[in-house]
């Protein structure tokens, strides 16, 4: 007999992790996949390969998929987290044009201030959107994004 579920990503510095829960929060399954490493660099920046983001949610939502059918566990939603303060700069195409900013990027003192640093070192004239790493992954799994 087929059973709901519910389908939770955490994506972390290092990481990103997945559980499933059924309707009363007990754990069914659960995958991860490493993220790209922090880079520190000039101006005290950290940044992080959104590449990353993408290959780990691939491959965390393949594996996932599979353990739902060999249990036959049908999802009914899915919520994504991520560190709060990351970010990604991208064209109206959503193409990104730079690194994704970590949360403690030092480039500014706030975000808007992050952000700005990076759109002065890129040699591109906007419009830019902001989006925080669950939006660019979203994005991405509808086929919106890289």
């Amino acid at each position: 007999m087929s059973k709901p579920v519910f389908i939770g990503i955490d994506i972390a510095t290092e990481n990103l992790r997945a559980v499933v829960i059924d309707e009363i929060g007990i754990a069914l399954a659960s995958s991860n996949h490493p993220l790209a490493p922090v880079v520190s660099g000039a101006g005290n920046s950290k940044t992080q390969d959104f590449s990353s983001w993408i290959t780990a949610i691939d491959s965390v939502l393949r594996e996932i998929s599979n353990k739902c059918k060999q249990l036959d566990l049908i999802p009914q939603s899915l919520s994504i987290s991520a560190t709060s303060g990351t970010f990604l700069l991208t064209d109206s195409k959503l193409i990104p044009i730079a690194a994704a900013a970590m949360y403690n990027d030092g480039r500014g003192s706030t975000v808007l201030g992050r952000a700005e640093a990076i759109i002065n070192s890129v040699n591109n004239s906007g419009p830019f959107y902001l989006l925080n790493t669950p939006e660019f992954v979203i994005a991405h799994l509808a086929q919106q994004a890289c």
